[in-house]
């Protein structure tokens, strides 16, 4: 990938995966507040909140990192279902 990459992608990509960040988040929070224990609760707040860290992380400018973040958001949402 070279850096024109970075200045001729779909700006859509990062918001794809911020709305799928998003069903995330709302997933393991719905899962937190439904929890058994107070330690089950506190893993899925820990989930949720390494989440949305990591999506706030990525550069919205830069396709590269999108590009890479993608598939592991995917792959938490699938487990989500």
């Amino acid at each position: 990938m070279n850096q024109n990459d970075d200045q001729n992608f779909d700006p859509m990509i990062y918001d794809v995966m911020r709305e799928l960040t998003t069903q995330i988040v709302g997933r393991y929070s719905a899962w937190q507040r439904e929890a058994a224990t107070e330690r089950e609760a506190n893993h899925w707040r820990e989930e949720w909140l390494r989440v949305r860290t990591e999506a706030r992380e990525v550069d919205r400018a830069a396709a590269q990192p999108l590009k890479l973040k993608r598939p592991n958001f995917v792959r938490s949402c699938s487990s989500c279902l």
